[in-house]
């Protein structure tokens, strides 16, 4: 890929290499790209649309959580689309789909542009992206239901990419360059995050969700390792054993008494 400025207004032309047909609206200061994209839902309708800002003031996760993005150094945008009949009982599929699309991107991009493979990225259930022990993305998705189908997702996600100084009270922030030890032009990470993501909700719209599931569930953070959690009544040790369809981590203790949780019930100790 070529390498193009870093103007997000002159993004649109290697994006739509990716991924023909798709709307970029390039917002130079927004609150949330999500809100954002809430508030003209009416013009977007219809259309597979990125929302992409340089200045963040806003940025949402989940529950009551912030993101912290330098201006102009990392990605933070939200894709808008409308996937065909994904069942409401089955969208975490579309979390699963965007994690691996991010975590397998930011992959590419590290062994195309760094020209190294050493950059392994896993998934933080539900849809954090991870190096090691350190967050490199964030994600808040949003979906409105028509009945039983999943009629349009917003899906907001924040990328560290250039920033190398966190000045919130985020534990354990990183980014794409304090990993490769370099810079990175951000157009051709998110290029790659979008054509990998593009692929992966192949398998969502033609039902194989098994295979989305299987990809999914080899970048699981952790998974089969003894680690402390917190929950309502304190800290415990516990093994990821599986996660559900619907979304539900399946955590067992020491006498291997398994238990579900929805997130928010349960917080990894890091």
């Amino acid at each position: 890929m070529v390498q193009m400025t870093e103007d997000i207004s002159q993004w649109q032309p290697l994006l739509a290499t990716v991924w023909p047909g798709l709307e970029v609206q390039a917002i130079a200061s927004t609150a949330s790209t999500n809100t954002w994209a809430r508030e003209h839902r009416d013009a977007l309708s219809g259309h597979t649309t990125l929302v992409i800002t340089d200045r963040q003031t806003a940025g949402r996760g989940s529950g009551t959580n912030h993101w912290e993005s330098q201006d102009g150094c990392n990605l933070t945008f939200s894709l808008c689309l409308h996937p065909m009949g994904l069942r409401a009982n089955r969208m975490f599929a579309l979390s699963e789909a965007m994690s691996l699309g991010v975590a397998i991107g930011l992959e590419q991009a590290v062994r195309d542009l760094a020209d190294s493979t050493d950059a392994a990225f896993t998934v933080k259930w539900p849809n954090d992206i991870y190096h090691q022990d350190g967050k490199i993305c964030g994600m808040l998705i949003e979906n409105d239901l028509s009945g039983r189908l999943v009629e349009r997702s917003v899906i907001g996600v924040g990328i560290n990419v250039r920033q190398t100084r966190f000045l919130s009270d985020a534990p354990n922030p990183t980014s794409l360059s304090l990993v490769a030890g370099r810079d990175f032009p951000r157009v051709e990470v998110l290029a790659r995050v979008l054509s990998c993501f593009r692929n992966c909700l192949y398998w969502l719209e033609h039902g194989e969700y098994d295979i989305l599931h299987e990809q999914y569930m080899s970048r699981v953070y952790r998974l089969r390792e003894w680690h402390r959690y917190a929950g309502q009544g304190g800290t415990f040790e516990g093994m990821i054993r599986d996660i559900q369809p619907d979304g539900h981590l399946v955590l067992a203790d020491r006498m291997g008494t398994e238990r579900k949780y929805a997130f928010g019930e349960v917080k990894y100790i890091i």
